[in-house]
């Protein structure tokens, strides 16, 4: 049987330092695995903390930390600049009042999927608000903006045209360092 010198946590917290014991490999084993199953919840956690429930897209929380490291690095190189695409499900109080909740939450939904599906893989989706998101376009200039958001405008008209009930997206856009460095 091997053994190793290690500090126990449970001595630790009664009083001061803790003096070393032995401690069987063995023993070493479950607490590591028992340490990985707890690192696995918690990161569960940390997945419930940063994804909207209703779309499954990154949240206002992740959008916040992903943005003030965006504007971190292009503090940093500034000819590396991003751009942060801003979109807003068009009537969905309409929505609400003539067709049900459920109705909004399908517009919201499909928002999502649609910018999911439209968007590069680096991109960053977002819920930030009940029918807006935001989605951090790492690398964007402004020029490269209008081209994206006239595909968007192109990807939408295409895909309304199968919806029985069509659904208007509102776009805005702004570009660090070019419109701001905040």
């Amino acid at each position: 049987m091997k053994t190793a010198l290690v500090l126990d946590s449970a001595d630790a917290a009664a009083a001061g330092p803790a003096p070393l014991r032995p401690r069987t490999v063995e023993e070493l084993q479950r607490e590591n695995e028992a340490l990985r199953r707890e690192i696995e919840a918690l990161r569960a956690y940390r997945t419930l903390a940063y994804r909207d429930p209703l779309t499954n897209l990154w949240n206002r929380r992740y959008f916040d930390e992903r943005f003030g490291e965006e504007l971190a690095r292009t503090r940093r190189k500034p000819e590396q600049g991003f751009s942060v695409l801003l979109v807003d499900v068009n009537d969905l109080k309409r929505i609400n009042d003539e067709h049900g909740h459920q109705a909004g939450d399908e517009a919201i939904i499909w928002a999502a999927s649609f910018l999911r599906g439209t968007m590069r893989s680096h991109d960053v989706c977002c819920r930030t608000g009940g029918d807006e998101f935001a989605v951090i376009l790492p690398g964007v200039t402004p020029d490269e903006c209008r081209a994206i958001i006239d595909r968007l405008h192109r990807s939408l008209a295409s895909a309304n045209e199968v919806r029985d009930r069509p659904i208007g997206l509102s776009f805005g856009v702004a570009s660090c360092p070019d419109d701001g460095q905040t």
